[in-house]
């Protein structure tokens, strides 16, 4: 089963009423957290692994119920697993779990202020920068975090995946 866990704002967004708190999903590969964001008037939704802290953005054009963000998380989830060359991970691991995929809300607020400042950061790079998202989610996936030992979350989830880095 794959969990995707909902900030209030994403949740009005999408008109869902409430939600409770799962328990983590039985793989960490399988456990999303997902918030909206604006920039420049246009809305995107920032969402990043609960383990490994992989940050993935995407436009939230058009999202307006919560098939059509289920469907467009799971296409922008292949997309981005193929630009970290993790398709046979995915493949493997996450796409068996894509048919049964549950909303929830975030239960922790630090995963909640997590999202705040990576958005931050996003804004930031983006401002200074006209490259395409994909460019900005393996870009911000590059940041060491001290929550995942100063590994990138780029790295944190290829450990996930099964893949280690050579040195």
């Amino acid at each position: 089963m794959m969990i995707i866990r909902l900030s209030n704002a994403l949740m009005a967004r999408l008109k869902i009423c409430s939600l409770t708190a799962l328990p983590p999903a039985a793989s960490p590969l399988c456990d999303w957290a997902a918030h909206e964001f604006t920039f420049d008037r246009a809305r995107y939704i920032l969402a990043i692994n609960s383990s490994s802290l992989l940050p993935m953005v995407f436009p939230a054009r058009g999202l307006v119920g919560g098939v059509a963000f289920l469907n467009c998380f799971a296409s922008n989830l292949l997309q981005h697993h193929r630009n970290l060359e993790l398709e046979d991970a995915f493949t493997r691991f996450i796409d068996p779990q894509l048919a049964c995929m549950e909303f929830s809300k975030v239960g922790n607020p630090s995963t909640t202020g997590g999202l705040n400042d990576l958005i931050k950061n996003l804004r930031a790079n983006m401002a200074v920068s006209d490259r395409g998202l994909a460019w900005h989610s393996l870009n911000l996936g590059r940041i060491p975090m001290k929550s995942i030992k100063f590994h990138s979350p780029n790295e944190a989830h290829r450990e996930l995946c099964g893949l280690r880095l050579e040195p």
